[in-house]
């Protein structure tokens, strides 16, 4: 029996970069959606929010990020995990704790390494037991 890591005592919160260019399609998970949701079944989470870092499509420089509506939409979040770098960097910038988790998108090439994959998911379900300190 997998166990469940977030209860009433952890809320999670997941936040990636942006909404991709072609949004879902026919109403069905991208593929990085489904890995997400996997990686999030793999680590026994079953709760979780999702928000990107910006709004839309177009924005992608840490000069535009809304660095107050990040501070403030990370609040009363447990644990903050990112997908990739760039959300990483921004939240850096402002001192939130986080884990990061490689961007889950099919060009990511360091999806290919299973080892790779396994190993952050461990350190990833570390940080969430508080086994380990975030970033």
């Amino acid at each position: 029996m997998k166990q469940e890591l977030n209860g009433d005592s952890c809320k999670i919160l997941v936040i990636g970069i942006n909404q991709p260019p072609t949004g879902y399609k026919n109403g069905k998970d991208t593929g990085t959606i489904r890995r997400l949701n996997e990686w999030m079944n793999d680590l026994g989470i079953n709760h979780f929010s999702f928000s990107n870092i910006h709004e839309d499509k177009h924005h992608l420089s840490l000069k535009k990020v809304d660095y107050l509506r990040l501070e403030k939409m990370t609040a009363g979040y447990t644990k903050v995990i990112t997908l990739g770098n760039y959300p990483s960097q921004a939240l850096k910038k402002i001192g939130i704790k986080h884990f990061q988790l490689p961007h889950p998108s099919g060009l990511n090439r360091q999806l290919n390494d299973k080892v790779f994959v396994d190993n952050v998911l461990g350190e990833c379900k570390k940080y969430i037991q508080n086994k380990v300190n975030a970033v």
